[in-house]
């Protein structure tokens, strides 16, 4: 199945994730900010608690798939399917894929990241 079908036919989507999960990726903290509603109430928490994380450690996330749930007069709503892999970092920072429940919500017209919840981790065995 193509990701954009996943996204409910939305590319738009599929390359805000993508964008995040890069971001992520090079340590571009503004670049990650930039996917997230500014006025989500994560935006703050965010910043601080990748600074923390990127100085500590770092890791490869990749999108896997998503799966679009549905869509309310503010929010659409999706699972992601997440894989990250540890480079360097501490020993309780291991490898696994990560299902999370992602809501979004437009800011002047585009659509961005108001939150993500985790709902599941496996870990994955070395």
């Amino acid at each position: 199945m193509k990701k954009t079908t996943e996204f409910n036919n939305d590319q738009k989507i599929l390359s805000l994730l993508e964008r995040h999960m890069d971001c992520l990726n090079k340590h571009d903290l503004e670049g990650v900010l930039d996917t997230i509603h500014k006025a989500s109430p994560v935006h703050a928490t965010t910043r601080q608690m990748l600074s923390q994380m990127f100085a500590s450690m770092q890791v490869e996330n990749e999108l896997i798939k998503g799966e679009y749930i549905g869509k309310d007069n503010t929010y659409q709503f999706f699972t992601i399917h997440q894989k990250i892999i540890k480079i360097q970092g501490p020993d309780q920072v291991r490898d696994n894929i990560s299902i999370s429940l992602a809501a979004l919500r437009k800011e002047d017209n585009t659509w961005k990241i108001w939150t993500i919840m985790p709902l599941e981790i496996v870990f994955c065995d070395n």
